[in-house]
């Protein structure tokens, strides 16, 4: 398997990935890598990973282990989707008390089957929930969608590079299980007062098939 190791956009821009090949039994390493915030990444021909992407922050010696688990791909149950967040927010388009430094924060999110319901309008927020919409940062809601993914009501783990600043746009590909066609997705509005937009459950099925497209309107 291909793991690459990836800086965190919202640290050292000048870190050029790392990419290594598991061994025999499945055990890789990253040696000599700078304190930070990471994310490793699996790919194998033939193959899908539940989660293609783990976040990681170094400290030292200490690292968290990050596991991936790959299944045979069969072309018919899957299709990839490439996700673009675009946003138009500046001061041209509101000009009342613009902030300085307006961004987004990374995207967190996840495949997963309408079982699972990371946040919903009107409802208490999770602690991923919370710790996105206050500070922008995805740990807990990432290890809420692997504890999903562990409960067999969720797929892939998903992630995405922040807007910095806005307006901007920002995108990533996704490939998704016809028994998980439910895409959720945030990130945090900065600078703001625990503002987040994103959607929540989102089907990219249409009478039991595949959508070509799916564009939603954020405010």
């Amino acid at each position: 398997v291909t793991l690459t190791l990836s800086i965190m956009p919202t640290d050292d821009e000048d870190f050029t990935p790392r990419t290594v090949l598991s061994d025999s039994s499945g055990y890789y390493t990253f040696e000599n890598v700078p304190d930070g915030g990471y994310y490793v990444t699996a790919e194998r021909i033939g193959y899908r990973f539940t989660t293609r992407a783990f976040s990681a922050d170094i400290d030292g010696e200490s690292a968290e282990i990050l596991t991936f688990t790959g299944t045979e791909f069969v072309p018919s149950e899957y299709a990839e989707f490439t996700i673009t967040f675009i946003s138009s927010w500046s001061e041209e388009t509101h000009p009342l008390d613009f902030p300085g430094s307006p961004h987004f924060s990374p995207i967190a999110g996840a495949l997963h089957n309408e079982s699972a319901v990371f946040w919903e309008e009107g409802k208490l927020a999770s602690a991923g929930i919370k710790q996105v919409a206050e500070t922008g940062i995805v740990t807990t809601m990432n290890k809420e969608v692997r504890e999903a993914i562990e409960d067999g009501t969720a797929y892939e783990l998903l992630w995405g590079p922040p807007i910095q600043p806005s307006p901007g746009f920002s995108n990533f590909t996704v490939s998704a299980h016809r028994d998980f066609h439910t895409v959720t997705l945030i990130t945090m509005i900065a600078p703001s007062p625990d503002w987040f937009t994103g959607v929540s459950g989102l089907d990219l099925f249409d009478d039991d098939d595949w959508r070509e497209s799916v564009t939603v309107d954020l405010y």
